[in-house]
């Protein structure tokens, strides 16, 4: 074996690495392993025995990407059950030593949106998840799954959620996301309402953090 083809594994291998560490590292794990396959094409071996090995690189990349993205918390989903009497905006904020402990179903976090338009939510990974699931509950527990849209001008006169924000209190580590039940375009709150949330969430998650020290 060759020069070329033995740096080729030291890239796939740093490659593979860095896609199971930190997400922010994920760019540089797919660079090594771009480097990594061309290196061992450049390879003097012969044509069978490189592709072979391009392709085993590809597949070690593959799961070592699901592997991280699985480590990172990132296969768990929500499903959030909103109150038939709920419209506006609500605030979700996930923090690691208080708020509401969620229920669970196998890989699904249920949480419940009742009247309250700022929850916290105690979980260790407080990564916000980009697959979810909305439901509109009536007073006999039926459910119906509500549209998501992703900006004001897809509402289209039918029940739907609109996904606001996503950002952070770094401060307080915690992460945030706003949502939006639309049953109108009235239902987009006014800067005074955000206002209003935006004082209320820092107030309950002071409260919170001191009742977590007692």
């Amino acid at each position: 074996m060759n020069k070329k083809f033995n740096i080729g594994l030291l890239c796939a291998l740093i490659g593979a690495i860095l896609l199971i560490t930190k997400s922010m590292f994920w760019f540089c794990g797919l660079l090594f392993t771009l480097v990594a396959i061309i290196l061992i094409l450049l390879s003097k071996n012969g044509w069978v025995n490189k592709l072979i090995w391009a392709i085993v690189v590809i597949i070690v990349t593959f799961i070592c990407f699901m592997l991280g993205f699985y480590l990172r918390g990132a296969n768990a989903f929500e499903e959030f059950y909103f109150s038939s009497k709920f419209n506006g905006k609500v605030r979700i904020l996930y923090s690691k030593d208080c708020g509401i402990v969620p229920e669970k179903k196998g890989d699904w976090t249920i949480i419940n949106v009742d009247t309250n338009h700022v929850l916290i939510i105690k979980r260790e990974n407080r990564r916000v998840y980009t697959q979810s699931k909305f439901f509109l509950v009536d007073e006999n527990g039926n459910k119906t799954e509500i549209k998501r849209i992703t900006k004001q001008s897809d509402f289209k006169n039918e029940i739907s959620i609109l996904h606001d924000y996503t950002g952070s209190y770094k401060d307080y580590d915690v992460n945030i996301q706003d949502f939006i039940l639309m049953r109108s375009v009235r239902d987009i709150p006014s800067n005074e309402e955000i206002s209003r949330i935006d004082s209320l969430s820092l107030a309950k998650l002071i409260d919170c953090k001191k009742e977590a020290k007692k």
